[in-house]
């Protein structure tokens, strides 16, 4: 994993490279910088996500979110629901169906399309869909 402080012509370069994996250090810091000078409320959530201990986040199987995930259909909000309640912020999730691929490859197929992402802010998060074993759900854990 390379860590690029200047991003400027930086894609074209790790392109050029070969690189697949990066960290826009810079790019990271005066984004958190911006949402908290535009609201202040920021200051807390982006504290807990960047601390060295406390919020993770973690790829977890549905059925330790929804025990009975295969005798109703739930819509993500539901399934949401479900892990507020155990102290877990569902924020996505991945059918069993779907293939695991990286991001540098999925966005790649994609033309860097970023809003086609199914699995973290899913569309369609009001219609009940059938959970399956094997299922997973992307998740922000407590600490």
């Amino acid at each position: 994993i390379s860590e690029i402080v200047d991003s400027q012509n930086s894609v074209s370069l790790l392109r050029e490279l070969g690189c697949r994996s990066y960290i826009m250090s810079n790019e990271i810091v005066s984004s958190a910088l911006a949402q908290v000078s535009e609201n202040r409320d920021m200051f807390g959530l982006i504290s807990e996500l960047f601390k060295d201990a406390g919020a993770g986040l973690a790829i977890v199987p549905v059925e330790d979110i929804v025990p009975n995930h295969s005798l109703t259909p739930m819509s993500f909000w539901d399934v949401a629901l479900q892990g507020l309640h155990k102290g877990e912020l569902v924020i996505g999730y991945k059918s069993k169906d779907e293939p695991w691929m990286a991001m540098a490859e999925w966005m790649q197929q994609n033309q860097n399309d970023v809003q086609d992402i199914s699995w973290i802010n899913p569309r369609d998060k009001d219609q009940p869909r059938q959970w399956e074993c094997g299922d997973v759900l992307v998740v922000i854990t407590s600490a």
